[in-house]
């Protein structure tokens, strides 16, 4: 299932990919006779295109870090060619809480209100110009971010969930830009 997963994301063998399994390693002997450590794949979770593990033990902060844009609505998100990357990054300066980022075509700004886990998103605005791909992943990420009502964060990893705790969209932490 894993190899599977991994032939099915279609990428470069040089592309970042996060794959998320459950197993053990084990102290398997090779064609040699010797032992190795050997990764033994009980269940495949699934794999992400475009993302890495992160630093090692390190969990980021929700506010004033840039998170790409990974997964959205359950499919993976990958840069048009010459186009910025979807992001988001939420700015925090006392009272004033602000949204910005990029769908991969425009950028956009609005503001947002965070308590706990709870974030809502208010309108957005962006500019209007017209890319030849990644349109329609834009629109589509620009139509879900009002629907966040709760965040987490997992190591390098922000997820944002609707009401009903369905995961809405997936990013990865990088370098503030």
């Amino acid at each position: 299932a894993l190899v599977r997963a991994y032939d099915d994301a279609g990428r470069a063998t040089s592309d970042e990919l996060l794959a998320s399994v459950e197993g053990e390693v084990r102290q398997l002997p090779k064609a040699d006779g010797k032992a190795q450590p050997t990764l033994v794949v009980r269940r495949s979770i699934g794999v992400w295109p475009g993302e890495t593990c992160g630093v090692r033990f390190a969990t980021a902060e929700l506010v004033n870090m840039y998170w790409k844009l990974t997964a959205l609505n359950g499919k993976p998100v990958l840069a048009a060619a010459n186009q910025r990357e979807p992001s988001l990054i939420l700015q925090s300066a006392g009272a004033h809480q602000r949204a910005t980022g990029s769908g991969g075509c425009n950028r956009f700004t609005g503001s947002y209100e965070l308590n706990g886990n709870s974030l809502r998103f208010g309108a957005l605005a962006g500019s209007m110009m017209a890319c030849v791909e990644g349109m329609d992943t834009e629109r589509e990420y620009l139509e879900t971010l009002p629907q966040v009502r709760t965040w987490k964060v997992l190591g390098q990893h922000l997820e944002l969930f609707d009401a009903a705790g369905t995961m809405l969209a997936r990013f990865e932490a990088r370098a503030l830009r």
